[in-house]
């Protein structure tokens, strides 16, 4: 890459990584309200949770970075 180029993506991955972080949040609230819902608590689905749920963010996170957005208002 040229130098410009690197200035350019330059922090480009905190935007995944932040999409990452919030969807494991997200995958642990979620598991939580199921958790308290049932009454019964699984340490590794709770762990699953929240690890299925960073990946799906970061890569969302990823995803919103790549191809053409579209006005629909």
């Amino acid at each position: 890459m040229t130098d410009s180029q690197m200035q350019e993506t330059q922090g480009a991955w905190i935007g995944n990584a932040f999409g990452g972080l919030m969807g494991g949040v997200g995958g642990h609230y979620g598991y939580m309200a199921s958790a308290v819902a049932s009454g019964t608590y699984n340490r590794n689905a709770h762990l699953a949770a929240i690890g299925t749920g960073a990946v799906v963010g970061g890569i969302n996170g990823y995803a919103s970075t790549t191809g053409k957005n579209i006005k629909i208002r």
